[in-house]
């Protein structure tokens, strides 16, 4: 083991991730018409909550759930309910995929006590242990292509 920084003392021990968690998060301004809950899309200008039924489940003026993916952004003009009207009002803040994504990751360091008394411990999260210190993170991050078909990591935002 080595003295960990930032623990208000020496302390020695194992540390290990218990979980990541990575989810998309809304590019500012812009809405993924491809996973958006019908609850945000019945947010948008102009949107009521039928037709963001429609758009959630991608129905076409025939009644048939066949249009999502959207592969183009004026895909969703072939939704049933919409108009050239309401599509002109929301247009700008529609996008097809999500670049941007959250990842939180949780640290924890316990007693050696605890370690004794749950040798499960390592396998997974473990309910009543003396935790020492403990550290979240945040971290907002988006993704481009670069010319060679390669994807570039950007750090957007970090908490």
């Amino acid at each position: 083991g080595q003295a960990l920084v930032g623990t208000g003392g020496k302390q020695t021990g194992i540390a290990w991730f218990n979980y990541a968690l990575v989810t998309p998060v809304p590019v500012p301004g812009r809405v993924n018409i491809n996973s958006a809950p019908e609850r945000l899309l019945a947010s948008l200008p102009g949107i009521e909550s039928k037709l963001a039924k429609n758009i959630f489940y991608g129905t076409d003026r025939d009644g048939k759930r066949s249009l999502k993916p959207y592969q183009r952004l004026g895909d969703i003009l072939k939704v049933k309910g919409m108009t050239p009207e309401i599509f002109e009002r929301c247009a700008n803040i529609l996008a097809l995929d999500s670049s941007a994504f959250t990842v939180e990751v949780e640290a924890q360091i316990v007693s050696r006590a605890s370690r004794r008394e749950h040798p499960n411990l390592k396998k997974g999260p473990v309910r009543n242990v003396d935790i020492i210190a403990a550290r979240k993170k945040r971290f907002i991050i988006n993704y481009d292509r670069t010319e060679n078909d390669n994807f570039r990591f950007n750090l957007l935002e970090k908490n």
